[in-house]
């Protein structure tokens, strides 16, 4: 019962964020659709903008709520992974102009928020790193999963998989190190990999 209680207490703070977030992304969209000077531009501006400031609230309170309210986790770990969460949503294409791509103009500074190579590289080494197997019938039957949670495919028999150590989930080879070299949790469960 008390979980239950969480959980609609959860649902009512994304749901309340939500709602600020559309309105915040609606504002904003109005006023870029206003520079745009375009005869839709006030309308789709406002859309845009209420779609992906919503979606980007829900997602961003969704994932705090998310690491401060595990039972798990030591108070230090909370903070760090509420750092990293923080910096990867400033560092991502919604918030610094994918939506409204005509008036970003950060198109020539890509090398602020983008990593550097070097950095590319550890990462890249450490997904490599993790423990990789090739799908046959009896491991596909033995993790009784069927599809891809990313890109929503079945697996095939011969395939390349990884399943992650510290949580189990199975993913095709090519789809999970690309999520990881930008975001370093599971995209099922948001357990850190490394």
């Amino acid at each position: 019962m008390l979980s239950a209680a969480g959980g609609v207490a959860r649902s009512l703070v994304a749901a309340a964020v939500g709602a600020a977030g559309t309105v915040i992304g609606a504002a904003v969209g109005l006023l870029t659709g206003f520079a745009n000077e375009e005869s839709d531009g006030l309308l789709r501006g406002a859309l845009v903008g209420a779609v992906t400031g919503g979606l980007v609230s829900v997602d961003l309170a969704d994932s705090l709520l998310g690491i401060w309210t595990c039972d798990v986790s030591a108070m230090d770990t909370r903070i760090k992974r509420t750092r990293l969460l923080l910096r990867t949503f400033a560092a991502g294409r919604l918030l610094r102009g994918c939506a409204f791509p005509t008036t970003s103009g950060l198109g020539e500074h890509d090398d602020l928020y983008e990593p550097s190579s070097s950095v590319m590289a550890a990462r890249r080494a450490v997904v490599e790193s993790l423990p990789a197997t090739t799908l046959t019938e009896e491991t596909a039957a033995a993790w009784q999963q069927t599809t891809c949670p990313i890109c929503l495919h079945e697996f095939q028999t011969g395939e390349s998989a990884r399943r992650l150590p510290a949580c189990g989930h199975v993913f095709h080879l090519a789809c999970i190190n690309s999520w990881l070299l930008w975001k370093p949790q599971c995209p099922m469960c948001r357990h850190a990999v490394y």
